[in-house]
């Protein structure tokens, strides 16, 4: 059966319909712009691009940059007419790059937070971890993730990929009595959350209270530790932000009885496409000027490899 048969319009008004379309639309090109600017500004930098944690960073971008040029231009579209008209096969590749935008994002919040603990808590073992084959494979791993939620749900294996009856948004069902969205909110959202918050009071507890050298040298790497422990709790308080109304909207809005609440949470949740690049931007030395040198130098210049500066 079609999809698009059943139900000819959303429960959305006309008024949040548009403002739905209006910011998906406008989050569209912010997303893009951004995206692409910060990916070819960190891989114009040698030292930046073969940094591990920069390496996790474009990998956001890259699913950010998906999201941003495909799922909400079709937002755009669906509020437009308010109801779905692509069909079957792209109500699923919307749905699979939706799940794999949520998995990249915190899961390379959480590797990048990782990383950090581990080169600021464990040094010694630092490049016996990141090397060059074992970062792809973790990128790897957070591509495959989301792949094989998506296919226990595509194969109705558990659950089912469809509209929901009430507000036509592609999405993950519940089918048999069997939720998908409960194992996928645990997988992208919960088990990152939590392993993130913990390496964030390790980091906190290293960085804060390690007072066993007084050294010049020692204060300063402190000091950069503590600056480093400071752009990522706001990358993370931002992530939190965007993406927690949606997965509480999935779990206790079952049939969207609140459809203007929905929008809200929805266009909420877009705003993660545009904001790493922004938190970059204004928080990392490094990011900064590879942003500087790709809009007003002829990219000659050289950041400096420092692998504890952001």
């Amino acid at each position: 059966m079609n999809i698009t048969t059943l139900r000819n319009v959303t429960d959305v008004d006309g008024f949040v319909a548009n403002y739905a379309m209006t910011i998906a639309g406008l989050y569209s090109v912010l997303g893009v712009l951004a995206n692409l600017l910060t990916i070819i500004a960190f891989t114009r930098q040698k030292n930046l691009r073969t940094n591990a944690t920069t390496l996790f960073i474009i990998n956001v971008c890259i699913s950010n940059l998906i999201f941003s040029s495909i799922n909400l231009p079709m937002k755009v579209i669906f509020y437009h007419f308010k109801y779905w008209i692509f069909g079957d096969v792209l109500c699923k590749i919307y749905v699979l790059l939706y799940t794999i935008d949520i998995f990249s994002s915190w899961f390379g919040i959480m590797t990048v937070t990782i990383n950090r603990y581990i080169l600021i808590c464990k040094p010694e073992i630092y490049g016996k971890i990141y090397t060059s084959r074992n970062v792809k494979i973790m990128i790897a791993f957070i591509w495959i993730i989301p792949f094989f939620i998506f296919a226990m749900a595509f194969t109705e294996l558990y659950g089912k990929v469809g509209q929901s009856s009430k507000s036509l948004i592609c999405t993950m069902l519940r089918k048999d009595g069997h939720d998908i969205r409960l194992i996928s909110t645990l997988a992208s959202f919960i088990i990152p959350f939590t392993v993130t918050s913990i390496t964030f009071l390790l980091i906190y507890k290293k960085v804060r209270f390690n007072d066993s050298t007084k050294e010049s040298n020692g204060q300063e790497n402190e000091v950069n530790d503590l600056s480093m422990f400071k752009i990522m709790l706001v990358i993370f308080i931002c992530l939190l932000i965007c993406y927690l109304p949606k997965p509480l909207l999935a779990v206790f809005d079952d049939n969207r009885d609140y459809p203007k609440v929905n929008v809200i949470g929805e266009s909420i949740y877009w705003t993660h496409v545009f904001t790493n690049p922004i938190i970059f931007f204004f928080t990392g030395k490094l990011y900064r000027e590879a942003y500087r040198q790709m809009m007003f130098s002829s990219g000659k210049k050289k950041t400096t490899n420092n692998q504890a500066t952001m």
